[in-house]
């Protein structure tokens, strides 16, 4: 971002804008978050958006996140977990499956007695052209963009 001299600097004027007016901070705390990331190409509670997201709940007072996802955690996740110091764990699940995200979310109300909010920033793409999918491509896209985000969804309102 460049920077520019506005009229209102050159006048004295206030230049807070109204977004930096309002608080930006949330709080959570006491707070058992999950998060439901799938690790596929680009998002992942492992790393990226999913782990910065798990963070600023942190830092925004939350007990504990947990980070639901279809892989190990990695090197990024490790790190993160050290700096937290036990407030931030991983599940391994298929959040494709809605049998494994309930088993998930029962061992985290099982552990912390409660959940209180979830996270859903699930999603993969493929970058190619549509029309050079193969089936299975197509599967997994629709089970992860759409199973995967209803799922959650879904177990909320029944609890």
């Amino acid at each position: 971002m460049g920077t520019s001299v506005t009229e209102a600097e050159t006048t004295g004027e206030s230049t807070t804008t109204a977004a930096q007016q309002h608080q930006t901070k949330v709080t959570l705390i006491g707070k058992v978050i999950a998060t439901n990331f799938c690790s596929f190409q680009v998002t992942g509670a492992n790393r990226g958006i999913g782990l910065g997201v798990a963070e600023a709940c942190l830092d925004n007072g939350a007990q504990v996140v947990y980070s639901i996802d279809y892989a190990e955690p990695g090197e990024e996740f490790a790190a993160a977990q050290k700096r937290w110091q036990g407030k931030l764990k991983a599940i391994q699940a298929d959040v494709t499956k809605e049998a494994t995200l309930v088993s998930a979310v029962d061992q985290i109300v099982q552990s912390e007695g409660a959940l209180h909010v979830m996270v859903v920033n699930t999603g993969q793409t493929n970058h190619k052209a549509a029309l050079d999918f193969t089936e299975e491509e197509i599967h997994d896209l629709f089970n992860v963009n759409m199973l995967a985000t209803q799922y959650p969804m879904i177990l909320s309102e029944q609890r």
